[in-house]
């Protein structure tokens, strides 16, 4: 008869590192991943969002210094807002470039059109294709960015080459030049006839213009938790809560 001895010692710590994990042991590890990666993710996102924040601040920085550019070239005035009309016949410069196309063009000569808008203009939080004009950007629209310009500081209108002077601007520290939009311009809420007759978002406050889709003719989609980047005349950026938005007016008038 044939006896076996049982083993024991260093044979059976052989033996229980063979057999690997158990159903319940690997049921525990999992759980302890689930749980540290469900506590590591919102700080993932969170870092996510004040990275795009600053991104977003940096370049409305950098479009405050191409304009500027701009205007050292061109009697301080501002960029005209651009259009493409069919005819010279237009109150609208014939054929002008967008004011992304021009403020872009004094910042890098070596990128060229849509690449170098992209490379510049683009807000990080915005989700829009590739090839759209803006970018998630707008230009204060009637009041600052114009499709002409006064001549000389008089009333003629004429096909020149930007809006307004800068230096017409009585408060360049509260006076809105470029934000986050959801189209490439913003109405001011200045302009005669262009009152706001609903509440889009049901806080009581009138908030889009009459015959417009959005807010302020596009407005601000308040894509950095619940506020937009705005630029001022002076150059400091800031964030823009949506309430503060929708009530502010004399931030759009260059002459208040």
């Amino acid at each position: 008869m044939v006896t076996v001895a049982a083993r024991t010692g260093p044979d059976r710590l052989v033996l229980a590192a063979r057999r690997g994990f158990t159903l319940i042991e690997l049921l525990v590890v999992i759980a302890v991943i689930s749980i540290l990666a469900s506590m590591l993710m919102p700080a993932v996102i969170d870092a996510m969002k004040q990275s795009q924040k600053a991104q977003c601040r940096h370049n409305l920085s950098q479009l405050h210094h191409g304009i500027s550019l701009y205007g050292g070239a061109f009697e301080c005035l501002l960029p005209p807002f651009g259009y493409y009309y069919s005819s010279s016949s237009s109150n609208s410069p014939y054929n002008s470039p967008w004011w992304t196309e021009t403020v872009t063009a004094w910042l890098n000569t070596s990128l060229k059109g849509e690449e170098r808008v992209e490379s510049i203009v683009r807000c990080p939080a915005w989700t829009g294709a590739r090839g759209s004009h803006f970018r998630g950007l707008s230009c204060n629209f009637g009041e600052i960015f114009r499709y002409y310009t006064p001549s000389s500081l008089g009333s003629t209108i004429f096909h020149g080459p930007g809006s307004i002077q800068v230096t017409r601007i009585t408060k360049p520290s509260n006076t809105l030049l470029l934000m986050d939009g959801g189209h490439i311009f913003s109405y001011s809420p200045s302009i005669s006839g262009w009152g706001r007759v609903n509440d889009w978002d049901g806080d009581d406050i009138l908030d889009t213009r009459n015959g417009t889709a959005c807010i302020y003719g596009g407005g601000a989609p308040f894509r950095h938790e619940n506020s937009c980047n705005v630029l001022y005349a002076d150059g400091h950026v800031r964030a823009m809560m949506s309430r503060e938005w929708l009530l502010s007016v004399t931030e759009w008038n260059p002459y208040q």
